[in-house]
């Protein structure tokens, strides 16, 4: 999975940049136009059950067919050959990946978390960040009851009274698991479980936990009561689908 969302990365990092806003303009084109492509597909044709995807489905699927499509629309038929050399070859590259190794997952190590980030070349041309989050999911003892507090069988981890929120990853890097007869009698660090809620719920909090220290970075602040000001925090999936407008709605 994270190597795919690398190759995906690289295909929106390719998109063709002539300055001022044509890097937020193409790549609001070219995602669209994306989207027109895939949003039709149906899960016996990508689902989790599919080991090899239909060559007009992979074509689809990795941008292929967006390319030829959109080379004929608007002002991409203009743009020199060079300029959309970078953007085949990596629309070519996520292709042989879904191709070769669609649904096949690497092993990670289970209690640690995983998470990248992606800026673009240029940080002015575009506000779109992307991150890459996945959280640690230890093997627990399916005979524990699944609490919120540090119990027998729960992996956790410390965190010192003075520690700050931008250290949050490092220490839940420096995990372990509550075992019988090894006692923990430290009473200045607190514990915290390494998974405190479970399932999508957990997955959220750890997103929202992420994305806060994220947007604390030094490099990330605008300087202004912006900094400040609260944000809209939503999802998007299967589950949860919105149209279009759905946000400035909202707002």
């Amino acid at each position: 999975m994270l190597t795919c969302w690398e190759k995906f990365c690289n295909v929106i990092a390719s998109i063709p940049n002539f300055g001022g806003l044509s890097y937020e303009e193409n790549l609001r084109q070219f995602t669209a136009m994306w989207c027109e492509e895939t949003k039709q597909m149906k899960l016996d044709s990508v689902g989790g059950k599919v080991k090899k995807l239909d060559p007009s489905i992979l074509a689809r699927l990795c941008g292929k067919t967006t390319i030829a499509k959109i080379k004929k629309e608007d002002n991409w038929a203009k743009f020199p050959a060079q300029s959309m050399a970078k953007l085949e070859a990596a629309v070519t590259a996520l292709e042989q990946d879904l191709d070769i190794d669609y649904n096949k997952f690497t092993p990670m190590i289970p209690h640690r978390d995983y998470v990248r980030d992606w800026t673009p070349p240029d940080p002015g041309s575009t506000s779109l960040r992307m991150h890459f989050t996945s959280r640690a999911k230890p093997k627990e003892d399916p005979r524990n009851i699944m609490v919120q507090h540090v119990a027998v069988g729960t992996w956790y981890y410390k965190v010192p009274p003075n520690a700050t929120p931008q250290q949050w990853l490092d220490l839940r890097k420096n995990c372990h698991e509550m075992v019988y007869a090894q006692a923990d009698n430290d009473d200045v660090n607190a514990k915290v479980p390494l998974r405190s809620s479970h399932g999508k719920a957990g997955g959220l909090n750890f997103v929202d936990n992420y994305i806060t220290i994220v947007n604390d970075r030094p490099a990330n602040r605008y300087g202004t009561e912006q900094d400040e000001a609260p944000s809209l925090y939503g999802i998007a999936d299967a589950r949860h689908q919105f149209q279009p407008d759905f946000f400035i709605s909202c707002v």
